[in-house]
Order: C-alpha cells, then sequence, then structure tokens
C-alpha cells in the first residue's frame, strides 16, 4: 500500500512540476494571442476609415478650370500661408532632373 501511495505523490510531483513549466508558455502565448488580435483588429478599423475617405474623395467632383477654391479659415492662432510659381521647362522640378 505504501509504495502505491508514494507512487501517486511522486505522480503529483510531476504533474505539477510539468504544469508549472507549462503554465508560464501558454500564459505567454495567450497574451501574444490577445496583443495580435487587438492589432488585427486596430488595422482592420484603419483599413476601413482609409477606404470610407477613398470613397468619399472619388464621389467629389472636380472644379471647373479657372474656379477657386473655396476658403479656409485656419484655427485661432494658425495662419495659412500659399503661394505658387511658374516653372520653365529648363527648371528642375525634382533635384537632379530636368523637365
Amino acid at each position: 500500500m505504501e509504495s502505491r501511495a508514494g507512487s501517486a505523490l511522486i505522480d503529483v510531483i510531476i504533474a505539477v512540476a510539468i504544469f508549472g513549466v507549462a503554465a508560464p508558455a501558454l500564459l505567454t502565448a495567450l497574451g501574444l494571442l490577445v496583443r495580435a488580435e487587438a492589432r488585427s483588429r486596430e488595422q482592420i478599423l484603419l483599413v476601413n476609415l482609409a477606404q470610407n475617405q477613398l470613397e468619399t474623395a472619388k464621389q467629389q467632383s472636380y472644379l471647373d478650370i479657372g474656379t477657386p477654391y473655396p476658403t479656409v479659415t485656419p484655427p485661432e492662432g494658425y495662419t495659412v500661408v500659399a503661394s505658387s510659381s511658374v516653372l520653365s521647362s529648363q527648371e528642375s522640378i525634382i533635384a537632379g532632373s530636368a523637365a
């Protein structure tokens, strides 16, 4: 009877040791899965937002040539400055290349 009791105790100790080694690995894997799932949800949300913005942009009509753009009122404390210039065919648009 004592040999069976001793054998059962050894079985329990081995099971606890195996669980002690496996549990941290399983918890780490579970944490990584939760983070990956959250990142995946965020990426899906961002892709959906980008697609919605692209669809909105595609639905906008073009302004006729010569039509001024609508005015912009910047938030308080900010200014908007715009300038334009005409480039000749000899001027470089991108550094190192001529148009």
